[in-house]
């Protein structure tokens, strides 16, 4: 049967648009034809309005609210959600862009030990603390990576005054390093479109998870810019019949590192699939539960949620404050004591101040 996939709370390249703080990403395994039933079953039974019912209206009425319960309790088993908060994603992708490529001859290593989320949720915890006067750094480094200014972030960590000495590390390190983060951007000569949008991620993700449960799958998605850029730019990943590989980079079991289409990913328009119509049902009621968490209809649709979010707990892009960032949690040990090394390196002008890292804390760890 084919995977439906419909997102909710898209904002595209801007990740700080503050009305749709979250993003949540569908994909339903169904026939066209079950969906179809289930679809007029519910317009009919609930007595949805219009042609094409869309869950961002569903969650806002009662029978809506009916309907979707109903869905859930027929086909929970039958979905993977994969949810985000948006602003943190953007977190995420300061370390992809600002560390990653300093160190990512050795990369593997930071990402054993979660150096990653370590800084995500460390930048993210002293931009919220801070307030709106601090995310001139979020809307900076967007213009940095949609390829529309080049230098302002680098001017504003610069002449940045803060009294953490945390954040004055990495904001050094940020600026000892800005020709190479920049030379990475443009390493194809042109910045890539959609290079914050979150669908492209998720949608790898998902599909990578459906893969473990279905080997070939046959994909139909909502139209989409960004989607449709990813899989008809000549990315391999998408050609039909590969085989499967499988990899396990961090020591915590093999998953696939990609998955088999039976047939090129698929393109409609909602309103031409009961499947779409499905899945934006369900990426609606996520968005909705994340949003307003206490409401009535959360509260029902909690036990069905919790139960799909478990699925892809490791792909969600969420802050973790109280793991990270916690005085004696050993990932704010290794993140602070990494992030005093690269700086300090940096300073002494070494090329390979992530090898120089890495080999610091192995002898460090071998002596022990």
């Amino acid at each position: 049967m084919p995977i439906y996939c419909d997102e909710a709370g898209s904002n595209g390249n801007d990740l700080l648009e503050k009305i749709q703080p979250y993003f949540t990403y569908a994909a339903l395994d169904i026939s066209e034809d079950d969906a179809a039933e289930m679809a007029n079953y519910l317009k009919t039974k609930y007595r949805l309005q219009g042609n094409e019912p869309k869950g961002i209206n569903m969650v806002k009425t009662q029978n809506g609210r009916l309907a979707l319960l109903e869905l859930f309790e027929r086909y929970s088993g039958k979905v993977k959600i994969l949810y985000h908060h948006k602003k943190f994603a953007l977190s995420c992708k300061f370390f992809e862009y600002i560390f990653e490529p300093v160190i990512a001859e050795v990369n593997s290593f930071f990402y054993r030990y979660e150096f990653n989320k370590f800084i995500a949720n460390f930048l993210f915890d002293i931009i919220e603390r801070k307030g709106e006067s601090a995310e001139i750094i979020y809307i900076k480094f967007q213009h940095l990576v949609r390829g529309s200014d080049f230098r302002g972030l680098f001017d504003v960590l610069s002449s940045s005054i803060d009294d953490n000495k945390l954040v004055r590390q990495i904001f050094g390190f940020a600026c000892i390093h800005k020709d190479k983060i920049r030379d990475e951007l443009l390493i194809t000569e042109k910045v890539q479109p959609w290079v914050l949008d979150l669908a492209q991620s998720a949608f790898y993700d998902l599909m990578v998870k459906w893969q473990i449960d279905i080997p070939e799958l046959t994909v139909i998605c909502d139209d989409s810019k960004p989607l449709r850029y990813l899989v008809e730019d000549g990315n391999s990943l998408f050609r039909p019949n590969q085989e499967v590989k499988m990899w396990d980079p961090l020591g915590k079991g093999e998953i696939p590192l990609n998955f088999k289409l039976t047939e090129p990913i698929k393109f409609l328009k909602s309103n031409k699939s009961k499947g779409l119509q499905l899945a934006d049902m369900f990426a609606s009621s996520a968005y909705f539960f994340l949003k307003h968490s206490d409401d009535e209809f959360s509260t029902k649709l909690s036990p069905y949620l919790e139960n799909i979010f478990s699925h892809t707990s490791d792909r969600t892009i969420m802050p973790q404050p109280t793991k990270y960032l916690s005085s004696g949690s050993p990932f704010y040990k290794f993140g602070k004591d990494t992030v005093k090394q690269l700086y300090d390196f940096s300073l002494k002008g070494r090329k390979d101040v992530g090898s120089s890292v890495m080999y610091a804390f192995l002898k460090k760890a071998t002596i022990k």
